[in-house]
């Protein structure tokens, strides 16, 4: 038997939030049935990408720090040894 889609919604979303560092309480747990609700209705054909898609109209996220393009520069040694 395979996982209904809801399913997959509904934890989809709710790790997406704990990783953004959102507390999941039971308001939280409520909301994000009622935006997987909202997805199977508007979406049934794909409630996943509904439900990522309705994410930011029903969460208000942390917000994140811009990826750095180049890791930070550090003084080393190349391991030559001593001359």
């Amino acid at each position: 038997m395979s996982t209904p889609l809801s399913q997959l919604a509904l934890q989809r979303v709710l790790d997406y939030l704990r990783l953004a560092g959102v507390r999941i309480n039971p308001e939280m747990q409520k909301r994000a049935l009622l935006l997987v609700l909202e997805a199977l209705e508007s979406m049934p054909e794909d409630p996943l990408a509904g439900s990522m898609r309705l994410l930011p109209e029903y969460f208000q996220l942390p917000e994140q720090p811009g990826l750095c393009q180049t890791p930070a520069i550090h003084r080393g040694s190349l391991g030559y040894g001593a001359y």
